[in-house]
């Protein structure tokens, strides 16, 4: 006896051609006007501890978007942020702009940082849209000890450090002057003879002997750095321009001045050199 089976029916092959709803996709660009669909690598950046930085990225939708937020993968929280956060609306094909803000932990230690950024919905269950943006940093700087003092100080790794004499200017530029009292660009760290002063600010009543300070109406800020090096500072020095800012400590029998300018411009990393100074 014979018994008959049904075949089982085959699979449909799907087509090659058939479309296929991969839902919107996000592309990235530094450029505000990239090709659509254009992704520019990554957002990789190396800082100074204790300094900050932004950029600017710009990112679009094949397909318009309501409700959505810019989210930082866990591994970026307290050291990068984005602004704006959120998007009311997005447009098809049109350029939203990001600023990305780095921020580096003031400590001297050197440490990267990665994660990135995603588009997203603001509903329930939320979904990410592809595809993300790499982002990160690392801190990173350059050290150096002074022979005479012992000194050790780091500065931006990116910036060059020259020495004349006794005087060490550091300069985010290639270009370096040399002439006395300037204050270089844009950081100068000068070595100098104590004279048997009992204490720092009994030598810094000397040395501005001339009344160029009235030290009765300008304090005498202190500051120790968390090596526990102790610092006179003082604003706008004379003979020097009025955004210059000036660091004094004692060490043996020298005494080490630090001034930089703009301060405004520089203050940030100024203040980290003052806190990476050690013996």
């Amino acid at each position: 006896m014979w018994w008959l089976t049904a075949a089982t029916p085959a699979s449909p092959v799907p087509s090659p051609f058939a479309a296929q709803d991969e839902g919107p996709t996000i592309s990235w660009s530094s450029v505000a006007f990239a090709p659509p669909g254009t992704t520019t690598g990554q957002q990789i950046h190396t800082l100074f501890p204790g300094t900050s930085l932004t950029s600017i990225m710009y990112f679009r939708s094949n397909e318009s978007l309501s409700n959505v937020v810019v989210e930082l993968t866990p591994s970026l929280n307290g050291v990068v942020s984005v602004n704006p956060s959120s998007f009311p609306s997005i447009i098809a094909n049109q350029n939203y702009q990001l600023n990305i803000t780095f921020t580096a932990p003031p400590e001297f230690k050197k440490k990267t940082f990665g994660g990135t950024i995603h588009i997203r919905n603001d509903g329930k269950p939320p979904k990410t849209y592809a595809k993300p943006l790499e982002i990160g940093f690392r801190t990173d700087w350059n050290g150096f000890k002074d022979s005479l003092t012992g000194s050790i100080f780091n500065y931006p790794p990116s910036w060059n450090l020259t020495q004349y004499q006794d005087t060490y200017t550091i300069s985010s530029t290639t270009t370096v002057r040399h002439l006395e009292g300037d204050p270089g660009d844009e950081i100068q760290i000068n070595i100098l003879p104590r004279n048997g002063a009992p204490s720092l600010a009994a030598w810094l009543l000397n040395y501005f002997k001339n009344g160029e300070i009235n030290f009765s109406s300008t304090p005498l800020n202190s500051y120790t750095n968390p090596g526990g090096v102790s610092f006179i500072t003082l604003n706008h020095l004379p003979g020097l321009s009025s955004d210059t800012v000036g660091a004094y400590t004692l060490h043996g029998d020298h005494i080490i001045e630090l001034s930089v300018s703009p301060a405004g411009r520089f203050n940030t990393i100024f203040s980290s050199l003052l806190s990476s100074l050690s013996y």
